[in-house]
């Protein structure tokens, strides 16, 4: 039951950490755009969507997530007998892979709409993937370095 406990937990975290990195690039996404669109973007305004964005978006986010997480989280688990590759390496490119068919999953499944605002540009695809990537590395390092 511990061990349960502490999996479940980890999973949590990782799917919060991949929360928090993916709501400020959607919110300076959509700053930038709100810049390019002539719009005085300050200091003050910043702030208000990033606490805006963590508030409203963060939750819904999070909820989404952790499903992919999850399904990411167990595949990389289970391909533990690819000795090419180093375990926290697996676990990054597994998430990562995971992160960037799930953008490209929303964006058809939905009639070619950007739900994740930061998946419109080439550079916050990447941000995304990368993102997802390290939750699933610090999943690993929590999991089977410093836990085990």
């Amino acid at each position: 039951m511990k061990i349960l406990f502490k999996n479940f937990s980890l999973y949590l975290l990782a799917t919060l950490i991949l929360t928090l990195l993916i709501v400020p690039i959607t919110s300076f996404s959509n700053l930038i755009w709100l810049n390019s669109m002539n719009m005085p973007i300050g200091t003050k305004i910043v702030f208000e969507v990033l606490l805006s964005d963590f508030i409203n978006l963060g939750a819904i986010l999070f909820l989404i997530l952790m499903i992919p997480v999850g399904l990411s989280l167990i595949i990389s688990r289970y391909t533990s007998r690819l000795p090419v590759i180093s375990d926290f390496a697996r676990y990054f490119i597994i998430s990562a892979l995971t992160m960037w068919l799930v953008l490209i999953g929303t964006v058809e499944l939905l009639y070619e709409t950007e739900v994740i605002a930061g998946n419109r540009t080439g550079i916050g695809t990447f941000l995304h993937v990368i993102a997802w990537g390290l939750s699933g590395g610090i999943f690993y390092k929590l999991r089977y370095k410093m836990f085990a």
